[in-house]
């Protein structure tokens, strides 16, 4: 249905908000995401949320389709500039 809202038959970039409490369950969730890839309904997948670079590599490892974007917040109030 969202497809269709949109006007279109895929879109370009599918990125999962943030990873799960357990990297099994982010693996779960991926796995349906590169179903999506697979079919054509998803150019490129992603992360965003994701500031542990041992989650990254983990989810990296794991996947088949690899991430092609990492998408994360970074400004001076979130500690995360360094």
């Amino acid at each position: 249905v969202s497809l269709k809202n949109l006007q279109t038959s895929y879109v370009d970039s599918l990125v999962m908000h943030s990873p799960m409490e357990q990297h099994s369950d982010t693996m779960t969730v991926w796995r349906e995401f590169e179903k999506l890839h697979q079919e054509g309904v998803a150019k490129q997948l992603g992360m965003s949320n994701m500031y542990s670079l041992e989650a990254f590599t983990a989810l990296y490892n794991d996947a088949s389709v690899k991430p092609s974007v990492l998408q994360n917040r970074f400004y001076a109030d979130s500690g995360y500039d360094i």
